[in-house]
């Protein structure tokens, strides 16, 4: 099973005011498109759904709506492969914040790691507006990990909240792009109710029984993902297996049969984080 986890790693509600103050609960969901360029040198965007849940403001996550439905489904049954395929992402990671904090959840290869870091506020306002989906909203500037940011927030929303790791502005971040323009998180709906937040993380990830997070300071848990990101397929798989007995290789053929380089480099992987 372990093997095959392997193989699998490597292989308009828009923004309505219909919904007004008077009949909010509690718990708050918004949803954002995310598009990024998967590569460095790559012009394609690739997009995903991401939602940001917030439970009576006190506490949250931030996590790809394919790990939502992965939560979804082992509270009741355990996965099978027609639930791992159809929610598969390039990157599984989840963010959960708590008080000033945030504990950052990921898999690299089959390993389960997390790591924590304090809430980054340090924006700096910009006497600038805008609408955004009916929404009057204002501009504000980050650096974050060594990319700089531009959030657009509305004070219509009350909530110091945004996508990923954005937080602390007076208004909930309707927009968010780095000056690159690699990464971009625009909200697409939000909706008031009743949002269990399941504090069981590996729920929302492809465990096996036993599977544990192991926590490591920031700095160790990037040079271990840049160095995974460097690594061949046959690499990779070397080193998601490197617990167990034998050697593995992975052979891989074209459609039509041909042979594929598996110990190929690969391509210069973007992520968020740069530093």
């Amino acid at each position: 099973m372990k093997v095959f986890l392997s193989f699998l790693v490597i292989t308009f509600m828009l923004l309505g005011h219909s919904q007004s103050n008077s009949n909010k609960k509690n718990d708050v969901k918004i949803m954002y498109q995310f598009d990024y360029k998967k590569h460095s040198n790559s012009e394609k965007l690739v997009s995903e759904n991401t939602t940001l849940i917030i439970d009576n403001n006190k506490s949250s996550i931030f996590t790809y709506q394919k790990m939502i439905n992965l939560d979804s489904i082992q509270r009741v049954r355990e996965l099978d492969i027609t639930d791992v395929m159809s929610n598969r992402l390039s990157v599984y990671s989840f963010i959960a914040y708590s008080n000033d904090s945030i504990t950052h959840y990921e898999t690299i290869g089959n390993d389960l790691l997390k790591f924590k870091e304090p809430i980054s506020s340090n924006w700096k306002l910009i006497n600038e507006k805008k609408q955004i989906s009916g929404y009057n909203c204002k501009k504000a500037i980050i650096n974050y990990a060594g990319r700089e940011w531009v959030a657009w927030f509305t004070s219509e929303i009350a909530l110091n909240s945004g996508p990923y790791k954005f937080h602390g502005l007076p208004g909930l971040i309707i927009e968010l792009y780095d000056t690159e323009n690699i990464f971009s998180f625009k909200a697409y709906a939000i909706k008031y109710g009743d949002f269990e937040i399941n504090n069981n993380t590996l729920n929302y990830f492809i465990t096996e029984d036993g599977d544990k997070f192991q926590e490591l300071d920031r700095k160790d848990f990037l040079s271990i993902r840049n160095k995974y990101y460097q690594m061949s397929l046959n690499q990779k798989l070397k080193y998601m297996n490197r617990n167990e007995e034998g050697n593995h290789e992975l052979i891989v053929s074209s459609i039509d049969g041909g042979s594929i380089n598996t110990n190929r480099k690969p391509k210069i992987r973007n992520f968020i984080e740069r530093n």
